[in-house]
């Protein structure tokens, strides 16, 4: 379980009746804020005096069909990329109808980050004079695209990335099949919990992984092979920073075979790149390594991609055949 160590603190305050009035949730995308917001919101409803939120009883059921009268999540209105100071003014008003089926009404706000300056003083009167049965949840991404004024009323919980053991430990609980993937996805994902999900049930990115590792694995026989891993680049320039991420983890395992560990994070892939890295010398397979690693870092923004990334690849080639 990802941020238990929160879930338990926010747990004690609910068994104790110490529920906060305003809490923010901050922290990269997929990194599980929307899911521990909508858990708390649950275990605060929940009916159960045990185990909360148990998931079972009626009010956790209506939070899973998005039924509970006392709960609400607020969005941008359709084709907006904000969230309007009306939205904000007619959720928040709301707050102070009292709850129809339990102690608490919650409103969260899952994209907080799309809330402007004048949508966020919409709400601050909630925030300094609250109801005594209101609870506001507030999910952001950067902590800094809210006022001062918000964040001095509310109790901020910053997530932190999950270890890749932990990422690695969910991933086989819940996706048995996928067992040679989950060491690449662990660290793939960088300890975002949604991201690692994501990846795992995207069938379009499987598809893409399979065929750049395939174009890597051919890659140090000719150099045709870096004109065709660079074509492959090209054609999927809105996909780069996931194409490089999957260049880096298979060149790092090449490296790696060649100093002899067989800790490989494509080891779905192991035994194909064993076979590669016979071929590759020690020191070129770091130095091809550490020259995509730069490339990644160190790009710039006025390079003409087709060319910038045709010169790396042969560039790579050059060095991993001495």
């Amino acid at each position: 379980m990802i941020h238990e160590d929160i879930k338990k603190g926010l747990n004690h305050l609910i068994e104790n009746d110490r529920i906060f009035h305003a809490v923010i949730f901050s922290g990269a995308e997929g990194i599980g804020k929307k899911t521990l917001a909508r858990s708390f919101a649950m275990a605060i409803h929940c009916e159960s005096k045990e185990m909360r939120p148990c998931g079972i009883c009626p009010s956790c059921i209506k939070h899973k069909t998005g039924n509970h009268p006392d709960y609400r999540e607020v969005y941008p209105e359709k084709d907006k990329k904000i969230i309007g100071v009306n939205v904000v003014r007619e959720a928040f008003e709301d707050l102070y109808i009292k709850p129809l089926l339990s102690d608490k009404k919650i409103i969260f706000v899952p994209e907080a980050d799309l809330l402007e300056a004048p949508g966020q003083n919409a709400m601050l009167k909630s925030f300094e004079e609250p109801p005594s049965y209101g609870v506001i949840i507030l999910a952001v991404k950067n902590l800094n695209s809210l006022l001062a004024t918000i964040k001095s009323r509310a109790v901020i919980y910053e997530l932190n990335p999950a270890s890749e053991d932990k990422i690695a430990e969910i991933l086989r609980e819940n996706y048995p099949g996928k067992a040679g993937e989950i060491p690449f996805l662990a660290s793939f994902s960088g300890g975002l919990i949604g991201k690692a999900v994501a990846l795992c049930e995207s069938e379009e990115f499987a598809a893409l992984r399979s065929e750049a590792i395939q174009l890597m694995l051919s890659f140090p026989k000719s150099r045709f092979g870096a004109i065709k891993l660079s074509d492959f680049f090209k054609e999927r320039e809105d996909k780069e920073a996931l194409l490089f991420d999957i260049a880096l983890s298979f060149f790092r395992d090449l490296s790696v075979c060649k100093e002899g560990s067989g800790d490989f994070l494509n080891s779905d892939f192991s035994a194909e790149i064993e076979k590669t890295a016979k071929n590759v010398g020690r020191s070129n397979a770091a130095k091809a390594l550490f020259l995509l690693s730069e490339a990644k870092s160190k790009k710039s923004k006025n390079a003409i991609y087709d060319l910038w990334i045709t010169n790396l690849f042969i560039e790579m080639w050059e060095v991993l055949n001495g």
